[in-house]
């Protein structure tokens, strides 16, 4: 019975289609999990480098905030003509309000200026150049909001995932 709810309520969430399946719903999730863990990762390399402390993970971090930069501006940038990468829907998401709205262009001009800001920083921080530490704390405070966004945004999709999971009996 509560298998049979789950599965009505994921497909009235995801945008009324019929055809949607908890596969689409797992893509969904797991490009949320695969973008927050990105936004961790730089928030982690943000915060080494600010302590002026040497990880062997930092390249790790600092490659992952870069390709979270790039991806993330190529995607916002095309946002209106195409989906590019695994996070255009995650932003399209966000900026529409699940595609119930037209796009935020105030919400996008913040996410476009702030991931060019973090790419400087990243980048600087890749190659040892010396970062302003207002710049750090703008980055830091941009990647929060986003992650909140991004959280607020798929909070039902991940309740709902989790909750699938506890019901699918292990292989």
């Amino acid at each position: 019975m509560e298998k049979e709810y789950l599965n009505s309520v994921a497909l009235s969430l995801l945008s009324g289609d019929r055809d949607k399946t908890f596969t689409v719903l797992y893509e969904i999730v797991h490009s949320v999990i695969g973008l927050r863990s990105k936004i961790s990762n730089a928030l982690m390399a943000l915060g080494l480098y600010k302590a002026k402390f040497h990880s062997k993970n930092m390249e790790k971090y600092t490659a992952d905030a870069l390709e979270l930069c790039t991806k993330s501006l190529e995607a916002l940038n095309k946002i209106e003509t195409s989906i590019c990468n695994y996070v255009s829907p995650i932003f399209l998401n966000i900026l529409t309000k699940k595609r119930r709205e037209p796009i935020d262009k105030g919400k996008l001009e913040k996410y476009i200026s702030g991931f060019k800001l973090a790419l400087e920083v990243f980048s600087k921080i890749k190659e040892g150049r010396t970062v302003d530490e207002r710049d750090i704390n703008n980055v830091k405070d941009f990647l929060i909001c986003l992650d909140k966004d991004i959280e607020s945004t798929f909070r039902e999709e991940e309740k709902l995932y989790y909750g699938y999971l506890r019901l699918v009996p292990a292989i």
